[in-house]
């Protein structure tokens, strides 16, 4: 009984031991990091993806940033006779400038896509690559949203959808390799086909320059 009274003393001395030392560590640390000068961050002492997202810029249709070039090329309307849906079908080209590899999507979806009405504005952003470009670019179905009774015309779409597919569109989602560029291809649900597409850089990214583009749309 004594010597298991006598452990459980010492024990406790040891926990009151650590205890003392834990505190006298926090209290010299405290002392020392008030005395330790204080460390100013800039633009210098921040890693390479801060200093991407400072040095963005979007201005004549191109999105810069220090390992990437964005350049939309050309767009247009179409309308998928299936869903009865009208979209808009952007072409962009990618250039990678890092050593490592990056996904055009992943860079497109730096920007915003928004459209008004008469009375309202709509965020499209989210509604980008849910509209089936290449159906409106090579269509299967008839305006009905029946299909295409001829087999030729259908199999010449079936054809020319895939071939649109694999060069455009499978592209924007596949990892782009150090120093290559690719043009793709994704479609974006509309709201309407009477008001512009506004296209810019997201509000909350801090940006040299970040010029709106107007894409007017005609059929």
């Amino acid at each position: 009984m004594k010597k298991m009274l006598l452990g459980v003393l010492v024990l406790a001395g040891f926990f009151v031991s650590g205890c003392a030392t834990k505190e006298t560590n926090i209290s010299e640390t405290r002392s020392s990091s008030s005395t330790e000068p204080t460390t100013e961050i800039n633009a210098s002492t921040q890693n390479s993806s801060e200093k991407d997202v400072f040095e963005m810029s979007f201005k004549d249709k191109t999105l810069t940033g220090i390992n990437y070039k964005l350049t939309i090329d050309k767009t247009q309307v179409g309308h998928n006779n299936p869903t009865d849906e009208d979209g808009l079908i952007i072409w962009y080209t990618v250039e990678n400038k890092s050593e490592d590899n990056l996904v055009p999507n992943d860079i497109l979806s730096l920007l915003t896509f928004k459209q008004q009405d008469g009375t309202s504005e709509f965020d499209l952003t989210e509604d980008v690559g849910k509209f089936d470009a290449a159906e409106a670019l090579y269509p299967m179905y008839n305006d009905d949203g029946s299909t295409v009774e001829d087999v030729d015309t259908y199999n010449t779409a079936i054809s020319e959808q895939n071939k649109f597919y694999e060069e455009f569109e499978e592209k924007s989602y596949a990892e782009l390799l150090p120093g290559k560029s690719v043009q793709c291809a994704i479609g974006i649900l509309l709201n309407n086909t009477d008001k512009p597409v506004n296209v810019s850089l997201s509000e909350d990214m801090p940006t040299s320059e970040n010029e709106p583009l107007v894409i007017n749309l005609s059929k």
